[in-house]
């Protein structure tokens, strides 16, 4: 395998930096190297005390490799140059019961880019941990052109109806098919810098759940997703109930970078408004720029903090909207505390479909479950009592 060298601006943070443990992700492995100077401070996460040694520093060189530039933009700053600089780092360790364990990696900077002209990017990261090769979108589709021409149509067409999130529609080509990430409830895609921008400024990126892409994926027996287990997301499980509870306790959906009680001035800060704030019954609602949120709007009662997360594009741990029926729900989530009829004018006022409404209380947490006149699981609403 080649070698990746280190800058030495790499070379020399790796040497000084603190590594502080990170016990949410994977226990002790991934610690986070981080450095700070006046404004500017740049983090990542590298792989510490992994069984196979080799893995472990061909994952760590590949990381300090890709964020290298940022690394000696930092320098330079550190230096006494002018300018800022955030490097962030976000990371997951999916086991697969195939020993072919998942590392997803998210590097985003932002402020000096190393061309010296403030800007923004997203670095996205995925490895094999059998043998700390990169995953690509070879990996992950069935069909990889097809799968790219099918995404570029996708993101056309739902751009085009909404003109005020994106600067060019031409940018979309080409679609950064292999700028992918894996996440527990999806792929997310990231542009790479000055193409496809939001509003904001910032990079756009996609996400797409499971169940959304399910016929572009390969789940076929042997393939790196069907080792993760991905199928056996698709449908409510016995475990579904518990893992609805412990969301619920947590204060959070799945997939949805929030939770009850958060400072909002910090999830918009994180995420960005994709529209000024709006009204709603029993408060605000805040639509997020992140795709993550597309379908998804977030509730303060106070304007100060998160009360309420309600989605109308939702895998809830198998009970998928649009698909899941009553009495799937109720299989999985036991009887609902409260059932009741929403009228059409009700609704309207919720931006939902007239049909009915399930609460489960969960503490001093309520998840409201809407149900279509069909039936189906419309939206899920989980919000503070």
């Amino acid at each position: 395998m080649r070698t990746i060298n280190l800058t030495r601006a790499a070379a020399l943070l790796l040497a000084l930096a603190l590594a502080l443990p990170l016990p949410a992700l994977a226990g002790d492995v991934l610690k986070t190297v981080r450095r700070e100077s006046g404004a500017s401070a740049v983090e990542y996460l590298q792989l510490e005390g992994l069984d196979n040694a080799y893995v472990q520093d061909t994952v760590n060189e590949a990381v300090v490799h890709a964020a290298s530039a940022h690394l000696d933009t930092f320098a330079v700053l550190e230096a006494g140059s002018e300018g800022s600089l955030r490097l962030f780092s976000r990371a997951d360790i999916w086991p697969s019961p195939e020993r072919h364990d998942l590392l997803s990696v998210l590097l985003t900077a932002e402020g000096r880019m190393p061309t010296g002209r403030p800007g923004f990017e997203y670095i996205p990261l995925m490895f094999d941990l059998a043998d700390g090769q990169a995953v690509t979108a070879s990996d992950i589709f069935t069909n990889p052109q097809e799968a790219l021409a099918w995404f570029e149509e996708d993101a056309y067409q739902r751009l085009s109806e909404d003109l005020s999130v994106y600067l060019d529609l031409e940018a979309i080509s080409p679609f950064p098919l292999e700028r992918l990430l894996v996440s527990r409830t999806g792929i997310s895609f990231y542009y790479p810098p000055d193409t496809l921008t939001w509003l904001s400024g910032r990079s756009a990126s996609f996400h797409y759940l499971f169940h959304e892409i399910q016929g572009l994926m390969n789940l076929s027996e042997g393939s790196f997703l069907a080792g993760l287990g991905i199928a056996g997301l698709l449908a409510p499980n016995e475990q579904t109930g518990r893992q609805v509870e412990e969301a619920a306790q947590q204060g959070r959906l799945p997939g949805l970078d929030a939770s009850l009680g958060e400072a909002l001035a910090e999830v918009i800060d994180r995420l960005k408004l994709l529209h000024d704030p709006e009204g709603f019954p029993e408060g605000e609602q805040y639509r997020m720029e992140d795709d993550s949120f597309r379908g998804s709007l977030l509730v303060s009662g106070d304007g100060q903090t998160v009360s309420g997360i309600l989605s109308r594009r939702m895998n809830l741990f198998g009970l998928i909207t649009g698909q899941a029926d009553q009495a799937a729900v109720e299989s999985a989530l036991g009887q609902p505390f409260a059932s009741l009829p929403l009228t059409e004018s009700a609704a309207a006022l919720y931006g939902l479909s007239e049909g009915s409404m399930s609460a489960y209380l969960y503490g001093d947490r309520e998840l409201r479950i809407y149900f279509n006149q069909n039936g189906l699981m419309d939206a899920v609403w989980l919000r503070q009592q």
